[in-house]
């Protein structure tokens, strides 16, 4: 893509190259010796390849961007058995207050050490399936 630079400008040079190709084909070039119909075929089999170019182009960049899917059990093994407030929260999709809250409240088991707290992940599992 770097080479290309601009895919917007070379995409419409491309465009404009068919098209002028196919008016050349169709006999359509300098001379006067093509009809009307000819040159307006042949620009529009232009356009419908420039247009095609696009597309695929555009699908075959999306498809480099995609990340590759992760295996099914990725996200649990990814997931520490004693987790930080920080990591529960972001387990639970809340934010730290409102685990907090929950620990306060006795909804969530968590040991308090120090300064910090540790959560076990069963005692979010636990939470989640009550």
């Amino acid at each position: 893509m770097g080479a290309i630079g601009d895919m917007q400008k070379y995409l419409q040079f491309k465009a404009a190259r068919a098209m002028g190709d196919a008016a050349q084909a169709s006999g359509g070039g300098e001379g006067g010796g093509g009809n009307l119909a000819g040159a307006g075929v042949g620009l529009g089999a232009g356009m419908g390849v420039g247009v095609g170019m696009a597309g695929m182009i555009s699908q075959a960049m999306a498809g480099a961007m995609q990340q590759p899917a992760a295996p099914a059990g990725a996200a649990k093994a990814a997931t520490p058995d004693v987790m930080t407030l920080a990591e529960a929260a972001a387990y639970l999709k809340v934010g730290e207050a409102d685990l907090l809250s929950l620990i306060s409240g006795g909804e969530v088991k968590a040991k308090k050490i120090g300064s910090e707290y540790r959560i076990s992940k069963k005692a979010l599992d636990d939470f989640l399936a009550a």
